[in-house]
């Protein structure tokens, strides 16, 4: 999802054109519109790959990817000390979703 382009036809449904030199905010301001901040971005497609891993069996790589960790338990020089699974129950904490209604969710899901 490209919000440049959704925030530019939203610009074009209004009739503002280039020479308007109007600034997106004041678009957004016009039409009630409210700019989604990156992390709310990141947070949902997080959300949409963790249902993505948790509907695929344990043995799965992508599963045993994100469960791993190493013989020491340290990350490698230069990586994060957060992993990803770590960021994922912060996402989940700030929502204010426990961890037994997310795997209910994802488990729940229509397959077709």
């Amino acid at each position: 999802m490209n919000h440049q382009l959704e925030e530019r036809n939203l610009g074009k449904i209004i009739g503002v054109i280039w020479k308007d030199k109007v600034i997106i905010a004041e678009i957004l301001n016009w039409t009630g519109q409210q700019r989604l901040q990156v992390q709310d971005i990141l947070g949902e497609r997080r959300f949409r790959f963790a249902g993505y891993i948790l509907r695929e069996a344990p043995e799965r790589p992508a599963h045993c990817a994100v469960d791993w960790t190493s013989a020491d338990g340290r990350r490698q020089r230069g990586r994060s000390k957060k992993t990803w699974w770590v960021t994922y129950r912060e996402d989940i904490q700030v929502r204010g979703v426990s961890w037994s209604e997310v795997e209910m969710i994802t488990t729940d899901r229509v397959h077709w």
